[in-house]
């Protein structure tokens, strides 16, 4: 797999001759894999799921804010030659793929935000957790239940925990560090590219609520909830969210 501007990413060249690739931007303390099969091969399209820095298997550390990943992305987008591209987020993906937005609309296709926000409403003392090697397994703990992870063993469940396990606590309290500081609720109104917001009416990460502002606030925006889903939609409703996802590129003419 390559690396561009220092970041690895995998990529899905497609059939089709593109106008934009499509590029997947990871949540929290994670990587590129969090993105299933299906989301990484959409509809014969050029998809890059690239590793931040300081995840996967990227170069550098970890940015210190959200903006800073924002920066980084475009010195990405820069070395793999392209000018714009489709940014599809999870989580702190979303949010940075919002912050890009704001920060380089000329660069922006469109944006899709999953279980995304404007800001985020961390409690202090679940992030200080991650601090620490010895809490770090409390940390974890928390944040399985934040994530509402289903009761039975699935394979992505599975795969799902053990790859929270093998995030290392540093790199956790640096990403919730950075989400706790992002707010972009006084600029998100002057946002100008097209939004798909997918977010999970059980979200309890990411309340449901956080989708409801943002859809209130964008100027071209389209809601989709996904009833009785929590924040792992990409993992839960694959191929619903690639339809969804589909429907809008076709909507903002991209395909």
């Amino acid at each position: 797999m390559p690396y561009a501007a220092d970041l690895y990413y995998s990529i899905s060249q497609g059939t089709q001759t593109p106008s934009a690739p499509i590029i997947l931007l990871h949540g929290a303390g994670s990587n590129h894999t969090c993105w299933s099969r299906t989301l990484r091969r959409i509809n014969h399209q050029l998809v890059m799921a690239l590793d931040l820095p300081g995840h996967g298997k990227s170069h550098g550390v970890a940015c210190h804010t959200l903006a800073n990943y924002s920066q980084a992305i475009r010195d990405f987008l820069a070395a793999t030659g392209w000018y714009r591209a489709v940014f599809i987020g999870h989580s702190m993906g979303a949010a940075i793929a919002l912050q890009f937005a704001l920060d380089y609309p000329e660069h922006v296709a469109g944006v899709v935000s999953i279980s995304g926000a404007a800001s985020f409403n961390l409690e202090p003392d679940f992030i200080e957790l991650f601090q620490s090697q010895i809490t770090t397994p409390l940390g974890l703990q928390r944040l399985r239940e934040k994530l509402g992870l289903p009761e039975n063993n699935c394979d992505w469940c599975l795969d799902f925990q053990r790859s929270l396990e093998n995030t290392r606590p540093s790199l956790w309290y640096a990403d919730w560090r950075a989400c706790s500081q992002f707010d972009i609720r006084s600029q998100i109104h002057t946002l100008k590219p097209t939004v798909l917001i997918a977010h999970g009416t059980n979200d309890l990460l990411t309340p449901y609520a956080s989708a409801v502002y943002l859809s209130e606030q964008i100027p071209n925006v389209e809601l989709v909830p996904f009833y009785q889903r929590g924040h792992l939609l990409l993992l839960e409703e694959p191929r619903t969210l690639q339809d969804h996802i589909l429907r809008f590129l076709l909507k903002t003419r991209y395909l």
